[in-house]
C-alpha cells in the first residue's frame, strides 16, 4: 500500500516539473 503511495507521489511530482517546465 505504502509503495502505491509512493507511486502517485512522485508521478503527481514529474508531472508538476514537467508542466512547471514548459
Amino acid at each position: 500500500m505504502a509503495n502505491k503511495l509512493f507511486l502517485v507521489s512522485a508521478t503527481l511530482a514529474f508531472f508538476f516539473l514537467l508542466t512547471n517546465a514548459s
